[in-house]
């Protein structure tokens, strides 16, 4: 896989250390082309995401990219890329005006619940395949266990590289997951599968969300978020597939 890599800590909020990405430009292969960017149109504005397939005709991202009070609710539209690298959209790219999101996350705005999902009218998973799904009865057990998280942060002006790191799970607060994981902006959606970048087949545990600003102090380490697929995450995720099948 062709990839490029970088060091220097370039002052990201949720860099943790040092910036240990890899950028991925060839994405045309799994897993890469089942994640997607996602440009999300709302109150006149251009917001940024990343999500993941997870069933012929659905893409799970966090509930903040299809509704938030900064986009006055719902989103309007968004535009799903998967495999963008660069300039290439090597699979096109589809828009969908359909989207769900976790009951506590519309209502409460429940971080435990930042889950939402994009209903595609054409069966795009099909063709491009989709993640694997697994819940935690308890996401303290994935505690120490090394994950993945690839999606598309801004780097350089745009938010069209894929980008990807792999560390530890640091702990769980707030029914939150909590690592060392290099992310950024527009990263948020992204899949978190257990194991390093080369699992032949990933399996999805985790929705990247929030980066290090919001750790809850009592943990005592500086650390990215996201939410764990819970049982009951996963009831939401197969009732969505559901409906869009």
């Amino acid at each position: 896989m062709k990839a490029g890599r970088f060091g220097a800590n370039a002052g990201l909020a949720s860099i943790i250390g040092d910036d240990d990405r890899t950028i991925l430009f060839e994405t045309r292969n799994r897993p890469e082309r089942m994640i997607c960017a996602l440009r999300i149109r709302a109150a006149g504005r251009l917001f940024h995401g990343s999500g993941w397939l997870a069933g012929p005709r659905l893409v799970m991202t966090c509930g903040h990219c299809v509704f938030h009070p900064a986009m006055n609710g719902w989103a309007e539209a968004i535009e799903i890329d998967p495999g963008l690298s660069e300039d290439l959209a090597p699979f096109g790219t589809v828009s969908s005006t359909r989207f769900s999101a976790a009951r506590q996350w519309t209502r409460d705005g429940d971080k435990a619940f930042d889950v939402g999902a994009i209903h595609l009218a054409e069966p795009l998973g099909d063709q491009l395949g989709w993640f694997a799904v697994e819940a935690a009865s308890d996401p303290r057990a994935l505690v120490g266990r090394r994950a993945t998280i690839s999606g598309y942060p801004l780097f350089d002006g745009v938010y069209s590289r894929q980008m990807r790191h792999d560390d530890t799970i640091a702990g769980v607060a707030d029914g939150r997951l909590f690592y060392p994981i290099d992310t950024d902006e527009g990263q948020s959606g992204s899949p978190i599968w257990l194991g390093d970048g080369d699992v032949a087949e990933p399996v999805v545990i985790g929705i990247h969300a929030y980066e290090k600003q919001q750790t809850p102090p009592r943990l005592g380490v500086e650390a990215n978020s996201g939410t764990p697929i819970t049982l009951g995450v996963l009831q939401l995720i197969e009732t969505w597939k559901q409906a869009t099948a």
